[in-house]
């Protein structure tokens, strides 16, 4: 239930940011096609110290440029980076709402798409794999129910419990049920799918039920209903 919950988390925190792309790309999409273009100059590289422990620095370019008007504006870019791309005196193209003239940004693909790519990125990768996981799960648990109404139902007994580490919430591990039986004449052991609580009391000289496909017997489900 725990690794589903996370994975109902990350498709939400996907789908979030794939929203805020949207929103994102719609906005500069409507400054671009409303902004008017002029010449400006780098008049300094600001200093950025991130809040975090490691304490990185960047610089962001601020220009300045002159309307038609005659009117002179300045603006930082929203881009920065540990190695500036732009030098102090090196001339730029601007893109600028003549609406709000302080609303500028350097005239560069890159600088004005950058942003809603990196997140639009990060909602991919996010939704897809929560979505990608929950869908894995769901269809697990359905061909669980399949087997245990229509596959072969042989009984367990000695079962054990090992923790799973391969995957952890909040520092934890799961659990696996681990038992054997004999079938077709051989000695097997079988793992239950995770389990986020430890199941040694319930399971303890408890026999289990082994579901295993008759299509191909090497696929089977541990039936875990029990600590539901």
């Amino acid at each position: 239930m725990k690794d589903k919950i996370i994975y109902v988390i990350f498709a939400i925190i996907g789908v979030g940011l794939l929203l805020g792309t949207g929103y994102w790309i719609n906005q500069e999409r409507e400054f671009v096609s409303r902004a008017q273009k002029s010449k400006g100059t780098v008049i300094e590289l600001v200093k950025h110290t991130s809040s975090g422990k490691s304490r990185s620095v960047t610089y962001a370019p601020k220009v300045r440029f002159t309307l038609p008007d005659g009117s002179v504006h300045e603006f930082v870019s929203t881009m920065s980076s540990s190695k500036s791309s732009y030098a102090v005196g090196q001339p730029v193209k601007v893109l600028f709402d003549p609406a709000k003239p302080d609303t500028a940004e350097i005239d560069s693909m890159f600088v004005i798409w950058f942003g809603p790519g990196i997140l639009g990125f990060l909602g991919l990768v996010f939704s897809g794999i929560g979505i990608g996981s929950l869908a894995m799960i769901l269809k697990r648990r359905s061909y669980c129910k399949y087997l245990l109404q229509s596959g072969i139902k042989i009984p367990a007994t000695g079962g054990k419990v090992e923790r799973d580490c391969s995957m952890r919430i909040n520092g934890q591990c799961a659990w696996r049920i681990v038992c054997e039986a004999d079938y077709n004449g051989e000695r097997r052991t079988f793992k239950s799918d995770r389990i986020w609580k430890d199941p040694t009391e319930k399971v303890r000289d408890k026999q289990v039920t082994i579901a295993i496909d008759p299509a191909n017997p090497q696929k089977y489900c541990v039936d875990t209903s029990f600590m539901e």
